[in-house]
């Protein structure tokens, strides 16, 4: 499903645009980092104005990336914004002039990864060429919804660069998710999942589970599992491992009221008691 994105007037958040600044004499123009804001129809009876804004990161790198002494980086190359210095970076700001606002305007026709969960932020990755190579454009940002105004999410940019050392495992590996279904997770207050997502969590009778857990799931019947499941999955951790010894104590009652012939067909299906069954031919 793609969505129209109506762009509207722009918004008057002047402390969010950039002055023009030079680098090494030539002048920068900031104002493709403009912010803006567009509508749109998430199916929640009204429509949602979505404020987009830009980092410094766009265009400037951290002093700790240069490779140069502290006091080695001319003053005019420092950018200040009001709570860091940074150190202009003319690559991102090229790339941020040539590819940055289409990329943002279409994100919703764009292939969009978690990177990380925990903040959480995610990111879009473009095939551009630059300097004659192949190369990826991350562009990394964060949705939060607006606490001052009704009806209103903030799309933050918060860096575009290239990846030196390409795609990281952690990007490689990350759910993908629909602008869609993100914009409304977050205007929500739901965690934000991708369809790559995978519960840390183990699944009842896991390995990975010790204890109690592990013995119920030896000695469980069919019949028990929905419930058990069910009671696990939706409680705190402490509360679980009761629940599993419970259980698990439960499981082996009624293993003992079992007749002896049910319990012995019983322990063979499960690779129990009995034997396995060993062919001459197999030897």
């Amino acid at each position: 499903m793609q969505l129209e994105l109506p762009t509207i007037d722009s918004p008057t958040e002047v402390a969010h645009r950039f002055s023009d600044i030079a680098y090494r004499g030539i002048q920068w123009d900031l104002s493709h980092l403009d912010p803006f804001a567009f509508r749109v129809d998430l199916g929640l009876g009204t429509d949602i104005t979505v404020l987009v804004l830009y980092s410094c990161h766009c265009f400037s790198h951290s002093i700790q990336w240069d490779k140069r002494p502290r006091d080695a980086i001319p003053a005019h190359e420092v950018y200040f914004d009001g709570r860091e210095h940074r150190i202009l970076n003319p690559q991102r700001y090229e790339l941020s002039r040539r590819f940055l606002p289409d990329m943002v305007s279409n994100l919703s026709n764009r292939r969009i990864t978690i990177a990380n969960e925990k903040m959480p932020n995610f990111v879009t990755i473009e095939n551009v060429n630059a300097d004659g190579t192949a190369s990826l454009y991350a562009v990394f940002f964060e949705v939060k919804k607006d606490k001052s105004r009704r009806c209103r999410l903030v799309l933050r940019v918060q860096s575009a660069y290239l990846l030196d050392s390409g795609l990281t495992n952690r990007q490689v590996k990350g759910g993908k998710i629909a602008f869609e279904t993100l914009l409304r997770s977050t205007y929500l207050g739901k965690r934000a999942r991708g369809c790559g997502y995978k519960d840390k969590r183990p699944p009842f009778g896991g390995r990975r589970m010790r204890g109690s857990l592990s013995v119920f799931r030896q000695n469980s019947h069919s019949w028990w599992d929905p419930v058990a499941r069910a009671a696990l999955r939706f409680s705190h951790p402490l509360v679980r491992s009761f629940q599993a010894f419970m259980l698990s104590a439960m499981s082996f009652l009624v293993k003992g009221t079992q007749p002896a012939a049910q319990r012995e067909s019983s322990d063979t299906a499960r690779g129990g008691s009995s034997p396995p069954k060993i062919s001459l031919d197999n030897i």
